[in-house]
């Protein structure tokens, strides 16, 4: 998400720049009214992700985001699969998708490795709940 987010922040300066420099010189808004137009649904998009911030511990994760706050047992962890993309984030290992018994959203984040030695995240989820795999 974070190399997405920098992609639309940069494209966001250029065009605001290209926007007012060509409103002021040839007084037509058009082009700024048209960059709004696209833009803010992506925005709304990325804010409003039940999926902001992950953290794992031992015996439990934590999830927040968009009216989201939850504090789950890796017991609860249901529908873990990992989904290969053809084109996307290249330094992760996929996406995972999983949701949470009790909860109604599906949260999906990169299947990126972490810590030393180097563990997949996928993998490492498998190992805490086994029983939570749909497909591998």
């Amino acid at each position: 998400m974070r190399p997405l987010l920098h992609i639309a922040t940069i494209f966001l300066v250029l065009f605001l720049f290209g926007g007012f420099y060509y409103g002021y010189i040839w007084s037509d808004p058009f082009p700024l009214l048209i960059f709004l137009a696209l833009w803010t649904p992506g925005v709304y998009y990325l804010w409003t992700r039940p999926l902001r911030r992950i953290r794992f511990y031992e015996d439990h994760f934590e999830v927040s985001g968009w009216k989201t706050h939850l504090k789950a047992e890796y017991a609860q962890v249901e529908d873990l699969s990992q989904v290969r993309r053809v084109i996307g984030d290249f330094r992760s290992n996929g996406t995972l998708w999983f949701s949470v018994r009790g909860n109604p959203n599906v949260f999906t984040m990169p299947n990126r490795t972490f810590g030393k030695p180097k563990v997949e995240l996928y993998s490492w989820l498998l190992k805490k709940n086994p029983e939570a795999s749909t497909s591998t």
